[in-house]
Parts: C-alpha cells; structure tokens; sequence
C-alpha cells in the first residue's frame, strides 16, 4: 500500500478508538472513527491525500472507502483505501486495510455481515497476505502485455493502494479505447459485457466496481489473467473459446469504478467459488486477494513497469490451429465394434505438433476416459466394458496454439459375440426365444414373464429383470453358461421376466444400494409434507412407503433425483420406507429404514438415562 510505505508505525495505529459522549442504545455515527483514521493516515503519507466517500453501516459494523481527493487527469488510475470498522466496548475501532496488517483486517472484515459487503467485494477489498497461496508466491511468467504488437501503453499505476500485484494500462494514452488481446494462450472461463456504466465517484464504490465488465483467461492449473473495465459489449470471444496470445478479447473502457478509459490488467492462481451472472451489469466477480499475483512480461519485468512510463507491446501472437474436421465417427452414430475408431482430416496454417485425440464422458472433456497423442489422421480406442450402452463423446484437436477440440456424439453399444436363449421350461425345455439384442419389453416378442431357464454363448453377459426397462428384481450371468431354473439368479425371477439386455462380455453392474439419509432411521418427523432424502448413484431411484396409517404399500415409482417429497398423517405405528437405485444394466438392492410421524403438538417422551451410583 503505497501511502504506508515509511510507516512503520501504523501497523499499530490503524485501530483508531472514538469514544461517544454517553451510552447508546444504538451504535452512534461511525463518521468521526473513520474522519480520525483518515486524518492519521494523510498526516503520514508522503504524496496522495485521501477522502472519505461511501460510508454504510449494519448495526455494530461499519465500512467506509477513501479516495484520492485530487484526480490527475494524465493518469485514469482509481486507488482507494478501504476502513472497516466494529463498534465494541462503547466505541468505534477503525482497521485500515494495509499491507502492514493484512491479518487484522481480514479477520475483521470476515466478520461483517453480507448484508452489509458482499463476497465477491470482499474479495476486492481485502488484504494480500505472504503465504496464504503459495502458487502466487512467484512471478508469473510466458505473458505478453495486452495491446498489439508494435503499439505503446503508458503505465497509468502499479501495485499501490487497493491495488497490490495490478496494474493499470492506458493503450496509446489519450484514452483512445484500444483493443485489449490475450497476454498469453488459453480458454475463456468469464465474459461480461453487460454493462454499460462507470464511475470516478468513490461515494457509490460497492455499486460503482460491481459495473466493470470482465474477461477471465485460464492459462492452466493456478494460472488465471483478468482484463477488466472493457468498453460495453466490445467482446469478441465466449466463455469456452480456445485462443491464442494476441487474440482480442475486447476493447479498453472505463466501465466499473474508473477515472478514465484504461485496461486494469492481473493474474491470479485461484478464482472465486463461483462466477456471478454475466448478464446482470451490476455484478461482478474478483478473485482471493491472496491469489492476485505479479506477472514478468516478455517485454518488462513486473518491477521495471513504472508508473507515468511508456512501454511498446510485442504481442504478435501466432496464427491459431482450426479444429480438425472429422472423418470418423459420424455424430450421433451407434458403434457396434468393439472398439472406436476416429479419423480426421489434416489441419494447416499453423504451427503444430501432432494431434491429441480423446474419449470423453462429457462435451467439455472434463472426465476424459481415454487420450492419446499421435502424429497419424487416426486412432483406435479400447474401452473399459463398464462404458458399454452409454453416450460419450470422441474429440481431436491440434497440438497447437489456439487449438480448438472437433466432437462427436456417439453411443458405444458392442454387440455380442453371440446369442442368449430363453425357455419357457426348466432345465432348458419348453418353447424358446433366442436372440442377441437387448429387448426392455419382451411383450413385443410375445415372451413376457415366460422365462424360466436360459442358455447364454460365450463370450456374451445378460441381465435379466422382472419389470420392462430393465427395472424390478434383476439377475446376471455371463456365458457360456447353461441356467435350468432362473430363480437361482435372484429369488422369483422364473415366470417373470419383462426384460434383457445383452452384453459384449459380462454387462457392468447395476448401482451400489443407496445411503439413507433423512428421516433418521428410526427417527421422529412432524406429520404434512415428509421429506425422503438419500445418497447414491444411478440414473433412477425406485421408492416405496409402507406401514404406519397406511394400509398397503405406496409405491412412488422411478424418481431421477436423491429426494422425494410425500405427505404423511401421524401414526401411532413406524412407517418403513426403501430406495434402491438402477442404471442402464439394471436395478440394485433395496435400502431400508423407519420413522415415525407425529402431530407437532404430540409429546414424545424419550428413554431416560440411567446413571449407575
């Protein structure tokens, strides 16, 4: 913090007490505590001279924001210093956020209620603690500065109050609202350009900085840059693009709390726990103060950007790799093999190195199952049978700046290596069916609820369900086998089988049982609208209620969330409650528990503890 530069000695004077005359009921007016800190702070500083702007209270806590009281008109920076505030022991006490005592600060300003500071302006104005990430310990390196190669930007601040490891940049001075490019490759993971407001008024700042547009850039793990006040709706690029250095972003405004059209630039190693919404102006995400880190340019290392000096951009960039076009699979294609090839075309006008080429469980290759690097216009991927029946996703990229990722949605469906036979008798007598697809309603083949025995070929795994969908009590078996009485594979199969489904190999298995987890088992809940909560995966969960006033079983069917909500009367007897979870291979093994409902005005009376003498 600048103005604390040579003291010293307001590490301790930044609790600052003033004493009210009598007692109070309420809080008396923070303004004088926060008018003596101030007055403490420009009596000591060497240079800029601050005054009081916004000042907001919630009841025993206070917060207030100074601001230069005289603006250079050569320089649109917008430095501040931010006053907390907890009124304790009859009086105010003042903590001034300060590198110095970082720690206090933040401890007090954790505090304030967010009625009062929200998150995300807590994050911009607390303190930078040593240590508090350690990713952010060292300069950030491989950046180049944000405007285009061969164009000059003058350094309108660096670091300074408010400020610490940011720095402002002006692009060809005289405000001339130049294009900000990437300061190094990576995704977009944050852009807004919703507004159209910005303020030099320090007496609105919590309203006034929430205003700033922004585009955040993830460069890889820990690595995040930040380019914020950009003009209204100058972006360019959408949050998942793949780009270049060089790339532009936007263009340099003075949206958010601004004195002047400028680009406020800084990296961080971390990023909020969650982005605010892009679309409404007046909000905006900031990282974890401690998270905000110096970055060496290729042009200047973070040191030598000096405030009032001019600095040239070598940001050319490099000519950006174009996604692959894909040969292979076709998009929304069911691949029977039993492997997945992909193939794509060359990509050219770029300077590459090969080609990664991917399976993923998602669109966005979050959860990749598989990924090769090759030099070759294809590939094979062998996947794990538990991938099997599913929807995934084959991508190809360049090995290249700016690369983008080509995708495919394809269904991964094997076919087996043979058939399965089903017999209306045991011991594999009877009429008989004999196929090898999968069939969720044997109805359609005229052989539902018949099976009583089965032959299985080798190589191929079954499931077998006693409802349609392959839902109910289900059994497996991989072949080849012979099974003479399919109650061996789950009790009461035999006559009721309404689906199958046939696997290359053993089919995967249906989901774990659930966890249970409100109401407690053998717990107490209030009579109306019961809420039934458990843990697990699956794609549906199955669930019933029985006893208590009820008079038979309520069965209320296939639910594909982890809650059910079921309105219960009081009861004098337990009512028992199951879930079991299913999948594409079949349903999993009841979970099971009790409780009881009661009136809300009905006693309960608990056991007593009985303490031997």
């Amino acid at each position: 913090m600048r103005i604390f530069t040579s003291l010293l000695t307001l590490a301790l004077c930044c609790s600052l007490l003033t004493h009210p005359t009598a007692a109070h009921a309420q809080p008396p007016d923070p303004t004088p505590a926060f008018i003596a800190a101030l007055d403490a702070i420009n009596q000591q500083s060497a240079g800029e001279i601050y005054a009081l702007g916004e000042i907001e209270t919630a009841g025993t806590w206070a917060y207030a924001i100074a601001t230069p009281a005289l603006r250079d008109v050569g320089r649109p920076s917008h430095s501040f210093v931010p006053l907390v505030a907890a009124f304790t022991d009859a009086a105010w006490v003042v903590t001034v956020g300060s590198s110095q005592n970082a720690t206090p600060f933040n401890a007090v300003l954790a505090q304030m209620p967010a009625t009062l500071l929200d998150l995300p302006t807590k994050d911009l104005i607390a303190q930078p603690v040593a240590g508090v990430h350690p990713l952010a310990t060292n300069n950030l390196t491989g950046h180049r500065l944000p405007w285009r190669k061969g164009l000059q930007g003058f350094v309108a601040q660096r670091d300074g109050s408010g400020h610490a490891s940011q720095v402002d940049f002006d692009i060809q001075g005289l405000a001339a609202a130049g294009d900000v490019v990437a300061s190094k490759a990576g995704t977009v993971i944050f852009v807004k350009e919703s507004s159209s407001n910005g303020s030099c008024d320090g007496a609105n700042f919590s309203t006034v900085w929430k205003q700033a547009n922004i585009v955040v850039i993830r460069h890889g793990a820990n690595e995040y840059s930040w380019y914020v006040h950009l003009a209204y709706n100058s972006v360019p690029v959408q949050v998942g693009d793949v780009i270049s250095a060089g790339a532009k972003i936007g263009v340099e405004g003075a949206t958010g709390y601004a004195c002047g059209t400028h680009l406020h630039y800084m990296a961080s190693s971390a990023i909020p726990a969650s982005w605010t919404d892009p679309a409404n102006p007046n909000v905006a995400p900031w990282p974890p103060a401690s998270s905000i880190t110096q970055v060496d340019f290729d042009e200047s290392a973070w040191l030598a950007l000096a405030p009032g000096a001019w600095i040239t951009s070598q940001n050319d960039g490099a000519p950006t790799c174009a996604a692959p076009e894909m040969q292979a699979p076709a998009e929304g294609a069911t691949i029977t093999a039993t492997t997945i090839t992909a193939s794509w075309s060359a990509v050219s006008g770029c300077a590459l190195s090969g080609y990664t080429a991917r399976v993923s469980e998602t669109a966005n290759g979050d959860n990749p199952i598989t990924e090769v690097s090759t030099s070759a216009l294809s590939t094979t991927f062998s996947l794990d049978a538990a991938w099997q029946n599913h929807e995934i996703f084959v991508q190809v990229r360049a090995n290249g700046v700016g690369a983008t990722w080509a995708t495919r949605r394809v269904r991964w469906q094997p076919a087996p290596p043979g058939n399965y036979t089903l017999f209306d008798g045991v011991n594999r007598a009877g009429a008989a069916f004999s196929s090898s697809q999968t069939i969720t309603q044997l109805a359609s083949v005229n052989f539902d609820d018949k099976a009583r025995s089965l032959h299985v070929d080798a190589g191929v795994g079954v499931v077998l369900c006693s409802e349609p969908d392959l839902r109910g009590t289900c059994g497996r078996v991989a072949g080849a086998s012979d099974v003479n009485d399919v109650d061996a594979l789950a009790a009461g199969l035999a006559g009721d089988i309404s689906s199958i489904i046939a696997c290359f190999g053993a089919c995967p298995p249906a989901p774990m049982t659930p966890t249970l987890t409100s109401p407690l088992n053998a717990g107490i809940t209030f009579s109306g609208t019961v809420m039934l909560q458990w843990q697990g995966e699956g794609d549906e969960f199955e669930v019933e209620v029985s006893g208590g006033a009820l008079t038979s079983t309520l069965h209320l069917g296939w639910v594909n969330s982890a809650t059910r909500a079921i309105s219960l009367p009081a009861s004098d007897q337990p009512y028992q409650w199951r879930v079991r979870a299913a999948n594409d291979f079949g349903s999993g093994a009841w979970a099971g528990g009790s409780f009881r409902v009661i009136t809300a005005s009905q006693r309960v009376f608990l056991p007593a503890i009985v303490r031997e003498k």
